[in-house]
């Protein structure tokens, strides 16, 4: 009976990410609003664990990256997943990895002027060469307006500035039982009736 009173273990959200040059990644409620800090690094070639974060049930969440370039080829790139199955990303399963589907990104703030962002390629694309703990067929996605192309041995090319990557996190809502009473209470109007079916063989 304890056993079976056990509170179950709160979904989480983790995973390993980086962006070239740096960031800052947040968990929101709001797809305008920034949100808790979870996660921030400004060495790109060395990608960082985001530490597992809990869900609140119910609660639909937002994935929030702030991605600063600091001169020449930008990109994000990372793979999360999900604890559990009570929440799923925006491509519908408890894994994502960057991609041009199921993110999105603004120039000016999260939730703002939303767009498809562009994919510059694979984890172990020119130049990054990196997989780290981050999966093989993740991309790196970034804009393709104001910061490329990129020339090789030219400082001033690609671009500086800020770019704000978002994804949506939802809960699945669970299979409803049937309620409890309404099958008690169907049992004891079967239960009635045989007394009366007896009842009436017995006379």
């Amino acid at each position: 009976m304890i056993a079976s009173m056990a509170k179950a273990d709160p979904t989480t959200i983790s995973g390993v990410m980086t962006v070239d040059n740096g960031f800052t990644a947040y968990l929101s409620t709001s797809p305008t609003t920034l949100g808790t800090p979870i996660a921030s690094a400004g060495n790109w070639y060395r990608p960082v664990s985001v530490g597992a974060q809990e869900l609140v049930p119910g609660t639909t969440y937002y994935l929030q990256i702030d991605a600063t370039n600091w001169g020449g080829p930008g990109g994000v790139i990372g793979s999360f997943s999900l604890s559990d199955s009570l929440f799923q990303f925006a491509n519908g399963t408890q894994s994502l990895n960057t991609n041009t589907t199921n993110w999105t990104y603004s120039t000016s703030g999260f939730g703002v002027g939303s767009m498809a962002p562009t994919d510059w390629g694979v984890s172990n694309t020119w130049p990054w060469y990196l997989n780290s703990g981050i999966a093989a067929d993740a991309e790196w996605i970034w804009d393709s307006n104001l910061y490329y192309p990129y020339s090789v041995g030219d400082p001033n090319s690609g671009g500086s500035g800020d770019l704000y990557f978002e994804t949506t996190i939802t809960p699945i809502a669970p299979a409803v039982p049937e309620p409890p009473s309404m099958l008690l209470f169907g049992t004891g109007l079967a239960a009635l009736a045989g007394l009366a079916v007896m009842r009436r063989t017995a006379m």
